[in-house]
């Protein structure tokens, strides 16, 4: 969180930060969107109303405070972003199904002519930090592909 309010305070108008120190909000809140996860969500949607993580967030905002209805309409505005079939819409289909009482879709089995996806990483410190850490120091690492919430 602290990197994250750095980060904000460099770039208090990048809404895919928002996005980010939304969700680390929320996780650090015990996965409740209420305050200022909430307060984030909106201001990103009120920047880019088809922000992809914006609208993943104000749907399960949404669901939280049990307004179903409003979670179905920022899934579904998301869901129209992905092509129909591909793997993001359909799990956006299983979260509409169940907030809406339904049974969910099944998922769709892997299709056997896409590749196995995987990121290699390698991870090197600056000369000038090198001195400053530890061999026991643990690393985080946060990836996600660019166009999934």
């Amino acid at each position: 969180m602290q990197a994250f309010e750095i980060a904000q305070k460099l770039a208090p108008d990048n809404i895919d930060l928002k996005g980010m120190v939304a969700e680390a909000l929320a996780e650090a809140n015990t996965g409740r969107m209420e305050g200022r996860p909430a307060a984030l969500v909106a201001a990103i949607l009120t920047a880019a109303p088809n922000h992809k993580q914006g609208l993943w967030l104000a749907g399960i905002a949404a669901a939280e405070r049990r307004d179903m209805a409003a979670a179905v309409a920022h899934w579904e505005r998301l869901k129209a972003q992905f092509p129909p079939g591909s793997e993001e819409a359909g799990q956006i289909d299983r979260y509409i199904a169940e907030a809406r009482g339904e049974a969910p879709p099944p998922e769709a089995p892997p299709a056997a002519d896409r590749p196995n996806k995987r990121i290699r990483v390698k991870v090197t410190l600056a000369e000038g930090l090198k001195a400053q850490a530890a061999p026991d120091d643990a690393v985080f690492i946060f990836a996600r592909a660019a166009e999934c919430p």
